[in-house]
């Protein structure tokens, strides 16, 4: 859990402009994941002023002894940003939808889990 939050932390970005320099896409790729065999990926759009959609997916596949975890998840969040940047730039409040489904095996025993939730993230970009 601890190198997930620091993954998380370590968050890399790439932006790209539109023509008349204004950012109305932001591409987003977390380049530590990999170390917990995990790759996470986002895209948000500007939508207004202050505004903005993210998409987020992951997929995982990971094994620690005799377990073995596959799965992907996908996160739609929708992002109001306070600051005087207007969207994309500066503190936000961000509510989100997230849907998950892993399969797990161990030795003889298998099944699939599905898990469905919701948030509210405050963060700066």
């Amino acid at each position: 859990m601890k190198q997930l939050l620091i993954a998380g932390a370590l968050l890399v970005s790439l932006v790209a402009s539109a023509q008349d320099g204004e950012k109305k896409n932001l591409v987003k790729v977390n380049m530590l994941s990999p170390l917990v065999r995990t790759g996470s990926f986002f895209y948000e759009r500007k939508i207004g002023t202050n505004s903005s959609l993210q998409l987020g997916v992951f997929y995982t596949g990971s094994k620690f002894d005799e377990l073995k975890l596959r799965g992907f998840g996908i996160t739609p969040e929708f992002r109001y940003y306070a600051s005087e940047k207007g969207a994309m730039e500066g503190f936000y409040l961000a509510p989100f939808l997230r849907y998950q489904h892993y399969e797990i095996t161990e030795l003889m025993n298998k099944g699939t889990l599905n898990t469905f939730g919701g948030g509210l993230l405050i963060g700066k970009q």
